[in-house]
């Protein structure tokens, strides 16, 4: 597991976090994707905000847990499945 055995003293290990974290990572989990008997669901699954009428959410924030891989891929899926709820409404 990261950082590995060699860092061992405080001062490494602030080395290792200084080089290694970065905050660039799209944010999840902020509008979840869920029921609307999930209490900390903001959206259905066809990216609908519970409660207001005409609005969605298309983005990683509705992904309800962050996953492996960079969110950027998954971010398109979002919105094409977005653009296809949208024609399908018209």
């Amino acid at each position: 597991m990261f950082p590995g055995a060699h860092i061992q003293t405080d001062s490494e290990i602030n080395e290792y976090l200084r080089y290694t974290v970065h905050t660039c990572n799209a944010l999840v989990d902020t509008c979840k994707m869920g029921s609307a008997r999930d209490p900390h669901a903001v959206v259905d699954g066809e990216i609908k905000v519970h409660g207001v009428h005409s609005l969605r959410v298309v983005d990683a924030s509705v992904m309800p847990n962050i996953i492996g891989g960079h969110t950027s891929v998954s971010t398109v899926m979002i919105a094409e499945r977005a653009s296809d709820l949208l024609m399908a409404s018209q």
